[in-house]
C-alpha cells in the first residue's frame, strides 16, 4: 500500500491586506492619541451598554521624530490579560506589532510546527486582532478618570 501526501503549500504573505491592516491601525491611533508625546498614557473601559467587558490600557513608551512605541495591555473580565507594543511609523502612517506576550520581537512568517507553537501568520494575526481592539476603543471606550486625573496632575 503507498501513502499518498498532499503537498504543503508555502504559506506566502498578503502584503497588500497586511500594509491596509497597518494603516488602519495608524489611522485608528491617531484618533485617539492625535498628538503623541512619551509617557502619555490613556485607559479606557470597553462597555457593551450594560457592563464592562474590558479595560484598555494605551501608553505611548518612546517618541522620536518619525516612530513611536506604544504599549497596549488589555484585561479583561475573562481570566485573561495581553500586552502588546506596536511601533508607530509617522512618515509612512503605519502601525504594527513588534512584541507580543512572550516579550520577542515576531517574524513576519514562522515555520510551522515551531517549538514556539506560532501560527504560520502570527504578526499578521495580532496586527487584525490590535486592529479589532482599537475599533472596540473607539466605539465602546470610555476614558477612565483616574488616567485623566494623573495626566492633568503629571502636567502641572
Amino acid at each position: 500500500m503507498s501513502s499518498f501526501r498532499i503537498p504543503k503549500k508555502k504559506y506566502v504573505p498578503d502584503l497588500a491586506h497586511d500594509g491596509a491592516t497597518c494603516e488602519g491601525n495608524y489611522a485608528k491611533l491617531q484618533k485617539i492619541f492625535p498628538e503623541m508625546e512619551e509617557n502619555q498614557q490613556l485607559e479606557l473601559d470597553l462597555h457593551d451598554g450594560r457592563q464592562r467587558y474590558a479595560r484598555i490600557r494605551l501608553k505611548v513608551r518612546e517618541c522620536f521624530s518619525y516612530t513611536a512605541t506604544v504599549q497596549m495591555e488589555i484585561s479583561s473580565v475573562m481570566p485573561m490579560s495581553k500586552s502588546i507594543l506596536i511601533r508607530v511609523y509617522q512618515d509612512a502612517r503605519m502601525a504594527e506589532v513588534v512584541k507580543g506576550e512572550s516579550g520577542r520581537q515576531h517574524n513576519g512568517v514562522y515555520p510551522y510546527p515551531n517549538e514556539q507553537m506560532y501560527q504560520v501568520d502570527e504578526k499578521a494575526q495580532l496586527n487584525r486582532f490590535v486592529s479589532e481592539c482599537l475599533s472596540q476603543c473607539l466605539s465602546d471606550g470610555h476614558i477612565v478618570e483616574s488616567a485623566v486625573l494623573d495626566r492633568l496632575f503629571s502636567q502641572m
